[in-house]
């Protein structure tokens, strides 16, 4: 709420929300609003309308004007106003762009001479029997720690997973990856459930899945399993049956554990069927279902 004597200004949360969703913060947000209520205002008339400190509201007015969002009159003392929304944004979006940009590049300049002076602490670091199994949360963790076990990958990738639930739903994003397994020759395994979504991805990305493609029969579950040189297994839980991807994961990493547990998870893709097969199996599954 945002009060001037008897004039009350309210947010809703869903409007909160968005701009906070545009990388404004609390402050920022309170200070705009104000602006585009109430027009023309110094920094103090400003502060005090939208409930903010004095010398906090400085500091804000000044990173929205870098937004985009405000501007200034050359007035003593300083009158603040805001940008108007159809504009407003414009601007901010060409910020975030230039603001992200550079520090991707500052980033890429400085990731080689930073690994250097980490890597060495990484590996001094103590090693206990905990370290054998991690919990990885969140979808974007989830991806990046895929990623980074394909990276890895030399021998093997074995991977078990409902296409409609899967981060690999879409395989055109892993194409290039593949081709490099195809180079190296690594033994790429995917595992699909016997079912119409399952044959129809297999069909649809053949060409990207390759000719080891095996089905087997077992109940829907929202698992994914990913298993990469008998060194790394990461089984990835879908919460919400409603949601495409998983938001909570457990990565077993280098152990006995993790070589013991390889085999077993590999040992059903050895035992599938092909792709051909596994539409005629489909097909008596459809018939045995009417039948009944």
């Amino acid at each position: 709420m945002l009060k001037d004597g008897g004039v009350v200004l309210s947010e809703t949360e869903e409007l909160l929300s968005k701009l906070q969703k545009m990388n404004l913060s609390d402050h920022e947000i309170k200070l705009y609003l104000t602006l585009l209520a109430y027009g023309t205002l110094t920094a103090v008339q400003a502060a005090d309308r939208s409930g903010i400190h004095r010398p906090r509201a400085y500091d804000e007015l000044a990173s929205l004007e870098r937004k985009g969002l405000v501007t200034r009159a050359p007035t003593k003392p300083i009158k603040y106003r805001a940008v108007p929304p159809q504009e407003s944004f414009r601007r901010l979006a060409s910020y975030l762009s230039e603001e992200y940009s550079k520090r991707i590049n500052e980033l890429s300049q400085n990731a080689d001479d930073l690994i250097k002076s980490l890597q060495p602490i990484f590996e001094k670091r103590a090693v206990g029997p905990s370290d054998i199994a991690w919990i990885v949360l969140g979808v974007r963790n989830i991806k990046n720690e895929l990623r980074t076990m394909l990276s890895k990958t030399k021998r093997q990738f074995f991977v078990s997973y409902a296409p409609e639930l899967d981060y690999f739903h879409d395989l055109r994003e892993l194409d290039s990856m593949l081709d490099k397994f195809r180079n190296k020759g690594v033994n790429f395994m995917p595992l699909l459930d016997i079912s119409a979504s399952a044959i129809e991805h297999a069909r649809k990305f053949r060409k990207i899945l390759g000719p080891k493609t095996r089905f087997r029969k077992r109940p829907f579950e929202p698992l994914g399993i990913y298993a990469r040189d008998g060194e790394q297994i990461l089984i990835a839980y879908q919460s919400s049956p409603a949601s495409t991807t998983y938001d909570i994961a457990l990565n077993l990493v280098e152990s006995p554990l993790t070589t013991m547990l390889f085999e077993l998870v590999v040992q059903p893709w050895k035992q599938g069927i092909s792709l051909k097969e596994a539409r005629k199996e489909f097909k008596k599954l459809k018939k045995t279902r009417l039948s009944t």
